[in-house]
């Protein structure tokens, strides 16, 4: 599938990417001025173009120079400095991140603070709207990079930038959408002063409460990482806090159990700070969405009720990305979705279906190949999507054990739009199709080019393609062989932009 895309920036952005631990220190200040006199002697005929695609010729040889430069660390970290500065100011947002990302991958410096100075200018020199969409949704990437590190400050700057660039780019629910983020992020801006030092009491002292609540609050609230942060809950000092976490971590399944969660997390809306409560609402959303679903009588209706209130203050609270995740919600709820037919199975017997009752979108696979001569077989499978909530892993199928399953998923910001499927008695093989996925958009994708994997299992039987038409497939079902391989696969689709047929 190719999504319909405008010349836009592209930026090479990876957040959260894994750091080597043997980096070097950031050169001083006199060893890099040092370093910059000597490039720029050795560049001066080039330093003295000024046309913009001479400077992106330059940016592209000191990066160059910078990568084969082993022996000098001062003259490497210049080489890829000037090369991200001379790129952003040029307009390539792409060799700007690639000069900023080789800094971090080589020296001591939090991502954010190598791509900001470069995003900062990028800013400035982006013209049109597309483009300055693009580099809102990179600078809020990189702002959620830097809360996974750690890095408020910078992830505050970050995403104030971003809703500039989105204001720019005449996208007002986005611009709300970050003027929301920013919000919650200056709300944690005093508490954040004492995370640091908690988290390194925490090594040394782990039953601390009031340090256990603190940290606890921060990696729950803030950055979103509950099953880091719910055992920290748990031992926290606040009462209310830990009995949730703790019936959080007893992983409810039945619907009274969820609805009672949910409801716990509600109430405690009420009597908390702003910068909690904001991240409690989503909590609260979370459990009634998985429990409404059976519930019956007085239960559903406050369920239904309490999920309508949260709904519309989440929706105040993250504009288009929480309005999206709304309608899909709804189309999963009404079952307005599209049920394909099935690739193979025709000896499979045993049905199986799933899909997050909460609307999730398709990302990838957990899955063990088995091969047996020239046949080969699935026999572990298990879906994993994206919610508003965050990945949610679907049920695992088959009869391998699962410490040996391979992963296959799309990077962040994309989801799987499209599955290509070989099979006739059973599932023999597969591939998939990953584009830019943004909850900003009405119908889900965002710009830039999909791609797509390389094939992973045999090659018999037909060949069926599944999505590839602008929808999102929203979860999956098939068929198993009584050896309980997968026999058949098929996938349900939404079109969030238009309502779906009802499933048949």
């Amino acid at each position: 599938m190719r999504m319909r895309f405008l010349p836009v920036l592209v930026l090479l952005i990876v957040v959260g990417s894994a750091i080597a631990d043997n980096r070097l220190p950031i050169p001083s200040e006199d060893e890099q001025g040092r370093a910059l006199k000597d490039v720029k002697d050795v560049f001066k005929s080039e330093y003295a173009k000024t046309a913009p695609a001479a400077r992106v010729a330059l940016a592209e040889r000191l990066l160059d120079n910078g990568v084969q430069t082993k022996d000098d660390p001062a003259a490497r970290y210049v080489l890829f400095r000037e090369a991200r500065n001379l790129a952003a100011a040029a307009g390539n947002a792409s060799l700007a991140m690639k000069a900023a990302d080789a800094l971090v991958d080589g020296y001591a410096i939090k991502p954010a603070e190598a791509r900001l100075p470069a995003l900062e200018v990028l800013g400035r020199v982006t013209t049109t709207a597309a483009a300055h969409l693009d580099l809102a949704k990179a600078l809020e990437e990189t702002a959620e990079g830097a809360i996974a590190a750690d890095d408020l400050p910078n992830a505050l700057k970050l995403i104030r930038l971003a809703g500039i660039s989105a204001g720019k780019g005449r996208d007002a629910a986005m611009a709300t959408a970050f003027s929301s983020r920013a919000k919650e992020f200056e709300l944690w801006q005093k508490e954040f002063e004492k995370v640091p030092p908690t988290l390194e009491l925490l090594k040394t002292q782990s039953d601390d409460p009031d340090a256990n609540l603190l940290a606890g609050r921060y990696t729950c609230f803030l950055k979103g990482d509950w099953d880091t942060g719910l055992p920290l809950l748990a031992k926290g000092s606040d009462a209310a806090l830990k009995a949730l976490a703790t019936s959080e971590m007893a992983n409810p399944t039945t619907p009274t159990d969820q609805a009672n969660l949910a409801d716990g997390w509600f109430d405690q809306t009420a009597g908390s700070d702003l910068a909690g409560r904001m991240a409690m609402r989503r909590r609260a959303r979370h459990w009634y969405l998985l429990a409404a679903p059976e519930l019956t009588g007085l239960a559903k209706i406050k369920a239904d009720k309490r999920l309508m209130e949260l709904e519309k203050a989440l929706a105040a609270e993250a504009g288009a990305s929480s309005a999206f995740w709304s309608r899909l919600r709804t189309l999963v709820r009404d079952k307005k979705y599209t049920e394909s037919p099935l690739c193979g199975g025709r000896f499979a017997k045993a049905p199986f279906s799933d899909y997050p009752p909460e609307g999730g979108i398709l990302i990838g696979f957990n899955y063990i190949l088995s091969k047996k001569g020239i046949l080969t077989s699935f026999t572990y499978f298990q879906p994993i999507y994206l919610t508003a909530n965050g990945e949610k892993l679907g049920r695992a199928y088959g009869t391998a054990r699962p410490e040996f399953a391979q992963t296959i998923k799309a990077k962040k910001g994309q989801a799987i739009s499209g599955i290509t499927i070989r099979g006739g008695g059973a599932m023999d093989g597969f591939s998939f199709t990953y584009s830019p996925f943004s909850p900003f958009d009405r119908s889900g994708w965002g710009r830039g080019d999909s791609t797509t994997t390389e094939w992973i299992g045999g090659k018999g039987g037909e060949e069926t393609k599944f999505g590839f038409d602008g929808s999102v497939i929203v979860g999956v079902h098939g068929k198993f062989l009584t050896g309980g391989e997968v026999g058949g696969l098929g996938v349900y689709t939404a079109n969030l932009n238009a309502n779906s047929p009802e499933k048949k």
